[in-house]
């Protein structure tokens, strides 16, 4: 093979997303078709036919990220076998083991520059998550697992599989975790895998129970622990009566016998042996909970753990009927046989969150103990009858529809010991669990893809309905009212030009329709002496109003600038102010979130009360086709020489948070003090290149923001040398508009950019 085709490079497995794709182009623009991508912390040993077959069955399988297996260099000098996994759907998580060699084709990335399409997400330690997962969500095949032993790696870690299976909720490690969270839901969003939180609430009273919770044990073997586990149950002091499940799976160490004398002793506990002799965790988990004794809800102990103290159950059974949740989730602290506390200390899965917690599960590999679940949900869905990973497909599928209660103070102490079915498992267990997992997650993802595509679905023909209605109202109006329709006929014969301005180009229009808008008076003088010409009562009689929002009219604007052209006012005579909310509390910036559900391929902006509004007085936003509005199809924002804020929102809370926070910044420039909203031009669509995607159900918009500096340059009027230029939304986003002939033909780059310094943010 010719060494000319491929460069190698040592890398850190946190590299940063800049500096991996900056790695990949410089490869790229030096002619290598490979790179060989070497992990720190490993000796690697590989020969040259080795990197030969590799490079071959890439090209053979076109394979943009190929791996191998390989053989451990133990410290007496033998060799073990390290076989790995197959990629698939689900192998998601950050920890997927690849290997510390990993052949990368370098022309994976899209073209670079301000136009290009989006690559792997930025993150400052996870370059190689992102990477996989840009490509994974591209063509998954592409990812290429070789079964064979091509190199050998001594390695640094030698704890056993026992040790590392925490390294992910050690809050050492809480930054990157929080970084790949967000890269792994973006890339949900890619492959419409990504689902909102579900408002989906339980009736804590449904049917009748003979006791209001059980404690289920399932044990097989577990002589020297399972007295324990079953006392720390029968300790709990609640207000509600309880009982003891425990599902004795043919156990042959005494165990069974230890249990009949427990039960004998006890009636609360319930002692039984499967007929079946095919049972694992799962399968008796079933067993129990469809056992007529088990009450309404069902809370898991391992045989040889126990409860934190005697308020666990009464904390779990509390949350369940405060929180109306189908699954409630503990946290827990690892300790030895003895209960002496072991590293990491509490184990409280803090990733998880309400608003993405059902998300980012899919990530993890586990979501913490003790698990409790409400009887009814848990009966209809049934365990996997597997003694492994069993609690993680629940977790994923109650999650997927139901909300998940999380405790996040110790309930549950997790003892260690020589006994625990994942102390230290060999190469070949570990993969198989792990490839268990995996598949659970591909399962998850199909489902979830499935009720997506299902919301898609009806959102579209929810769009072609709004299409039709938005279609046919302007129709009507252009048919009755003689102004919309002459200036509509007049944008066919408005006239353009292109100006450069550093990486952006800028349309200019001459359009004098658009005098009353340029050469309106906003003082506050001149605006208290006009009647609004928003309000109901001062429209034109021709003028109709179509009900869009609740509280909100969707109006023609009868002095476009595109064809068509909306004006969406509030029925109440209030002042343009982004931030501030209606009589019931909601914010008007999540009007504009809601508007872009409800006008299909439509950019909707916002004019501040000194950026542009015609009518400050009124609160308003305007629409418009993103066919005819470069700034999000384009991105053009990315080349503008000022300052933009942008960002992508995919919930009603997530944008104003973020419009919230941009909002702080800006109010501290200069020009705002004193001001009750800082000057700004705001902007939503729909997120572009997801049709479909927006629906209430599973919304993504993605925002723009530009401050403002001033509303008209110093050069604005009628006299001479001065123009009629006043910037508003559609001006500082790339498409300027003049309303006199000699201002069209004498604006120039030079002048262009003299307005815009005066009146944006310019960046120097």
């Amino acid at each position: 093979m010719r060494q000319e085709i491929y460069e190698t490079s040592r890398i850190a497995p946190t590299i940063s997303t800049d500096r991996l794709t900056k790695l990949l182009r410089s490869c790229a623009d030096k002619g290598y078709e490979y790179i060989f991508l070497y992990l720190e912390g490993y000796d690697i040993s590989m020969p040259q036919a080795s990197r030969d077959r590799m490079i071959q069955v890439a090209e053979d399988t076109e394979a943009t990220f190929l791996y191998a297996d390989y053989r451990v260099r133990e410290a007496d000098g033998s060799f073990t076998p390290h076989p790995l996994t197959d990629y698939q759907w689900g192998s998601v998580r950050d920890d997927f083991d690849f290997g510390p060699v990993i052949l990368v084709r370098t022309d994976v990335l899209p073209p670079d520059g301000p136009y290009a399409e989006e690559g792997p997400r930025p993150s400052d330690h996870s370059g190689l998550y992102a990477l996989r997962l840009f490509l994974a969500a591209r063509d998954i095949e592409s990812i290429v697992h070789l079964r064979e032993p091509l190199y050998t790696a001594s390695e640094s870690d030698n704890r056993t599989s026992g040790e590392k299976q925490f390294d992910y909720v050690d809050p050492r490690n809480g930054a990157v975790q929080k970084e790949r969270e967000s890269i792994f839901t973006d890339y949900l969003r890619d492959i419409y895998a990504c689902l909102p939180p579900s408002d989906r609430l339980i009736n804590p009273e449904e049917g009748e129970f003979p006791t209001e919770a059980s404690v289920i044990i399932p044990v097989r073997d577990r002589v020297r622990t399972i007295r324990d586990a079953v006392a720390s149950a029968l300790s709990q002091q609640t207000d509600f009566p309880f009982n003891v499940i425990v599902v004795d799976n043919h156990s042959t160490d005494g165990t069974t016998e230890a249990l009949a004398e427990l039960a004998a002793d006890n009636p609360r506990i319930r002692h039984i042996i499967p007929e079946a002799d095919n049972l694992g965790i799962g399968g008796c988990w079933n067993l129990g909970v469809a056992d007529e004794a088990c009450g309404r809800f069902a809370v898991q102990l391992d045989s040889d753990d126990r409860y934190k103290d005697h308020t666990t159950l009464q904390k779990i059974v509390d949350c369940f009927r405060r929180e109306k949740c189908a699954m409630v989730i503990g946290s827990y602290e690892l300790t030895d046989f003895d209960g002496n506390p072991l590293p990491p200390g509490l184990i409280d899965h803090r990733e998880w969150t309400d608003d993405n917690g059902h998300n980012n599960a899919l990530r993890v590999n586990g979501l913490g103990a003790p698990r409790a679940f409400f009887t009814p949900v848990l009966r209809k869905i049934g365990v996997p009858n597997v003694s492994y990973g069993e609690d993680y497909a629940l977790g994923l599928r109650i999650s997927r529809r139901y909300r998940i209660g999380r405790i996040y103070e110790s309930l549950y102490s997790c003892r260690r010991w020589q006994g625990n079915s994942d102390a230290n498992l060999s190469q070949e267990r570990v993969n198989a669990n792990n490839a268990y997992k995996d598949l659970l997650r591909s399962i998850e993802i199909s489902a979830r893809t499935k009720i997506v595509e299902r919301q898609i679905e009806r959102y579209r023909q929810h769009a072609a309905r709004q299409r039709l209605r938005l279609e046919q109202f302007t129709g009507r109006q252009l048919e009755c009212w003689p102004l919309l329709r002459e200036n509509t006929e007049a944008l066919q014969r408005v006239e353009e030009k292109l100006i450069p301005l550093g990486e952006a180009d800028f349309c200019v229009f001459f359009n004098p329709a658009r005098e009353t808008s340029s050469a309106a008076r906003v003082d506050a003088g001149s605006i208290a002496a006009r009647p609004c010409f928003l309000c109901g009562e001062n429209r034109p009689d021709c003028q109709e109003a179509l009900d869009i929002l609740p509280g909100y009219k969707l109006l023609v604007n009868p002095y476009p600038v595109f064809d068509p052209h909306f004006t969406i006012v509030s029925e109440t005579h209030q002042p343009q102010a982004l931030m501030s909310a209606d009589s019931d509390g909601t914010p008007h910036c999540l009007a504009m979130f809601d508007l872009c559900g409800e006008l299909p391929d439509k950019t909707v902006f916002y004019n501040g009360p000194k950026c542009g509004a015609s009518a400050p007085d009124h609160l308003h936003f305007q629409a418009v086709d993103n066919a005819d509005f470069p700034l999000f199809p384009a991105r053009m924002y990315r080349t503008f020489p000022y300052l933009t804020y942008h960002f992508t929102a995919t919930s009603r809370q997530e944008l104003l948070d973020r419009l919230r926070s941009v909002v702080k910044e800006i109010s501290q420039f200069p020009e705002n003090a004193g001001e009750a909203e800082p000057r700004m031009n705001v902007f939503m669509t729909a997120a572009p290149g997801r049709e479909g995607f927006f629906s209430p159900d599973n919304p993504a918009v993605e925002v723009v923001v530009i401050p403002r500096r001033a509303h008209r340059p110093g050069f604005y009027g009628t006299g001479e040398g001065e123009m009629l230029l006043s910037p508003g939304a559609l001006d500082v986003s790339g498409s300027v508009i003049t309303v006199r002939r000699d201002d069209f033909r004498n604006l120039d780059a030079a002048t262009l950019e003299k307005a815009l310094r005066e009146t944006t943010y310019w960046l120097d």
